[in-house]
Formats: structure tokens, sequence, C-alpha cells
């Protein structure tokens, strides 16, 4: 048997459950036990895709990924490149849940040279992802994330 906790990220969903006990008091868990955050609720993110190397591009480039923000969904994905203006990527299909990925594109008119590209989501509450590094221990990692591309 197996526990799906939706809105949480995996350390709330116990993979294959042998036993369950009662308990007539409180208890904090595994993972909180050893520090995680007790509600454990998905981080706001936005990642891009791999481009494929040895992929030849003749026009624009698509530039795409996946954001999520676990039960407040996605209101908008934004890229930089090569830190100048943020500028707002279009949601491709609505998606079918509240609980899952969105996907997004930007198209960049490309231009020789080396390329960094970064990308950060607003969640459906208006919460911009969090720009700070942060490791996933112990709410859950953060950051923009970065690619870079040489042309």
């Amino acid at each position: 048997m197996r526990i799906y906790i939706p809105n949480h990220y995996v350390m709330k969903q116990p993979k294959w459950i042998t036993r369950i006990e009662a308990l007539n008091h409180a208890s904090k868990g595994y993972w909180v036990d050893r520090g995680w955050n007790k509600e454990a609720y998905p981080q706001i993110q936005a990642i891009i895709d791999p481009i494929v190397p040895g992929t030849t591009v003749t026009g624009p480039l698509s530039i795409g990924g996946i954001a999520w923000a676990g039960d407040r969904g996605i209101r908008k994905v934004e890229v930089q490149v090569n830190g100048g203006a943020w500028t707002e990527a279009k949601l491709l299909l609505p998606p079918p849940g509240p609980l899952t990925w969105v996907l997004w594109r930007y198209d960049w008119l490309r231009r020789p040279g080396h390329h960094t590209f970064r990308v950060r989501a607003t969640d459906g509450t208006g919460r911009l992802q969090p720009a700070r590094s942060a490791e996933p221990y112990p709410d859950g990692a953060t950051s923009y994330h970065m690619v870079s591309i040489s042309l």
C-alpha cells in the first residue's frame, strides 16, 4: 500500500506501508524529527528544459520548460537573457488540475555568442519565486534556474 498526500514534498509521502499504528498523542514524524519543515509545501519553481547539444536553429530559438507551485498554481513565468529585463513567457496549455505543472515557452531572436537565460515564476497568489539560492533542507530548494548556451 502507498499513500499520496497532495500538495506536499516527497518526505510527506510514505512509500511502502507495512503497518499502521494508532497513537494517543501527536507525533511529528520521521522527517520532522530530523529537522525538515513540518508543512513541506512546494516552493515556487520554474525550470528551463535542456537545449539538445548540436541542435541546428534557424530563426527564433524557443526556450521552454515547466513551472509549479503546489495548489497555488502559476500566474506567470518570466525569462531574463544576459542579465537584461525580465520578459513574460507564454504559458502553454492550461494545466489539467491545480496540482500539475505548467508548460511555458519563450521565443528569442537568437544572436551569435554566449548567452545566459534565467527563469522565474509567480504563483497564483502573486508571490514571486525566491531569487535566493537555498538547499533542499529544510524547506525545499529555491533560486532562479539558469542555463547558458553558445551559438
